[in-house]
This record gives C-alpha cells, structure tokens and sequence, in this order.
C-alpha cells in the first residue's frame, strides 16, 4: 500500500508538471506568431481544459485499471 500512495504522489505531480510545460510551450509558440487576445481567451483556453481533463481522465483510468486487477 505504501509504495502505491508513493507512486501516485509521484505520477501525478509528474503528469501536471508535464501538462504545465505543453502549456507553456503552446504559449510561448503562439506569442511568437502574434496571437491576439481574442486566441489567448478562447482556443488557448480550451486547449489548456482539454489537456488538463485528458490528464485526470489518463489518472482515473489508471486508478481503475489497478482496482480491477486484483
């Protein structure tokens, strides 16, 4: 049990981290094609959503996935 809570404690900060740096990676590319307000408010929002709600759906999966094994 205790390796499973230390695992979780590590995948999960590292899959957030990961979604931080595609984010900031995104940003950066679009300031340096002169994206407007109008990107930053709408398509780069949306896509910040949907990777954060692939990466929770990505730890929900593996959570179960584990369940049902044993």
């Amino acid at each position: 049990m205790r390796t499973v809570v230390v695992r979780w404690l590590l995948i999960i900060p590292a899959l957030l981290f990961a979604d931080w740096i595609i984010m900031i990676l995104i940003g950066c590319m679009s300031n340096l094609c002169h994206a407007g307000n109008n990107y930053f408010c709408s398509v780069y929002c949306y896509t910040g959503i949907t990777l954060l709600s692939v990466t929770v759906l990505f730890v929900l999966y593996l959570i179960f996935k584990k369940r049902t094994i044993k």
